[in-house]
């Protein structure tokens, strides 16, 4: 890799194509990891493609033996994860992990920088693979891309054989089946949000074959406790030995906890319900607010218990929507700048303005005013101190990017 280089050079200068950000128009200026070791070199496709066939030559480049076969083979085995006792499963080795392509299965690793997605994978078996860079943050592009060369590479080769089916006993099937959450995020710190979308189901059908809603495929047992998809020949899935009374499974490199159903769906109508009642006092806002400026609002009581409320969800929506619209902007993300010190400050409004509003409908309740609009203004009250407790207790509020 003669070109390749970690630091920002004046030879590094002269080759470098700008980042761009998703949409191909605005271009980032040049960044880099901080321990560069992890990321960010800088490297032409004839850099990569060596770097390819290093891996495909098992440890050699052009006849000289750099790292021993053995070696390779110990960076493409996943040894860590909890299913690696119950035999071979797709999961990361030593920053090398697999893609599934059918029956094929790709090693290499994905990368990406801002503005920057990279995708480099092999098929040792075979001796084919590829490197792709773009200078673009297009994850969907490269994805197509990516689908696109697999498809290609694969051409003409004879898939490996499918395992056999395994037959799981019953007694494990009925341990097993249920909902499950993710326990295992791969950032703590947005955790409080993703164990709310990382759920899913285990069910078993009468012929062993199991159905996960995580991956939302059809599933066939290679063991009693590993899992592959119909069309695969490596497993995804496996049904971990329960730890501390609890049941668990590993679904690629996710480790998830057996949880109640009641639980399960207790978060969701929560969710449903707080989400409703805080679109209805925007939408209320939106009668009240005219007829208020016109005169026509009779019997209103004290305007701050209905406005106060709405307040906290415009403040809880300005949170999540500075991380919707600045997702693709992880400088701004990671940075003390406007972005990320406004995001910490709409958090720490919501709080106080949830706090306000407790307050309010408490030392009102018996103030002469619309009844109706009075316990919409409870209710809304109690939904975005629910929210706020939930954020509190995850390190959502007062939440300082730039400390990560």
């Amino acid at each position: 890799m003669d070109t390749a280089c970690y630091f920002y050079t004046p030879a590094v200068q002269q080759h470098l194509t700008k980042l761009y950000h998703s949409g191909g128009v605005t271009p980032y200026p040049y960044w880099n990891i901080a321990y560069r070791a992890a990321g960010s070199i800088n490297a032409s496709p004839k850099d990569m493609a060596n770097y390819v066939r290093f891996y495909l030559q098992r440890g050699s480049f052009d006849s000289i033996q750099l790292l021993q076969p053995a070696s390779i083979e110990c960076m493409e085995t996943p040894e860590t994860l909890p299913s690696a006792k119950l035999g071979r499963m797709a999961g990361y080795g030593l920053y090398n992990c697999e893609t599934l392509e059918g029956a094929f299965v790709f090693r290499g690793h994905r990368g990406a920088v801002l503005g920057g997605l990279t995708d480099m994978a092999y098929l040792p078996e075979f001796g084919r693979g590829y490197a792709i860079t773009i200078n673009s943050g297009n994850g969907r592009a490269l994805t197509r891309i990516t689908e696109l060369v697999r498809h290609y590479i694969i051409r003409g080769l004879t898939p490996p054989t499918l395992p056999l089916v395994a037959i799981v006993p019953a007694d494990v099937q009925r341990h097993y089946e249920g909902y499950y959450q993710d326990i295992s995020p791969r950032v703590q710190m947005m955790y409080g949000l993703e164990r709310l979308l990382g759920v899913g189901r285990v069910d078993f059908t009468t012929n062993g074959a199991s159905v996960i809603g995580l991956s939302r495929a059809q599933m066939v047992p290679v063991t009693d406790r590993l899992f592959r998809k119909e069309d695969q020949s490596i497993a995804t899935l496996a049904l971990l030995p329960d730890r501390d009374g609890e049941t668990l499974i590993q679904y690629r490199w996710m480790t998830f906890k057996k949880v109640s159903g009641w639980r399960v769906w207790g978060e969701v109508f929560g969710i449903l319900v707080a989400s409703f009642l805080m679109l209805t006092s925007l939408a209320f806002a939106l009668v009240w607010g005219p007829r208020k400026v016109l005169g026509k609002l009779r019997n209103t009581g004290p305007l701050s218990v209905r406005a106060m409320p709405l307040l906290s969800a415009l403040f809880l929506g300005s949170f999540f929507g500075l991380f919707f619209f600045n997702r693709e902007d992880y400088w701004a993300l990671g940075n003390c700048c406007a972005v990320s010190i406004a995001i910490m400050l709409s958090s720490i409004a919501f709080a106080l303005t949830v706090a306000a509003s407790l307050y309010l409908v408490a030392r009102h309740r018996h103030t002469p005013m619309n009844r109706v609009a009075y316990w919409h203004s409870v209710l809304v009250a109690l939904a975005v101190s629910t929210v706020a407790v939930y954020m509190g207790y995850w390190g959502l509020i007062g939440l300082r990017l730039w400390a990560y």
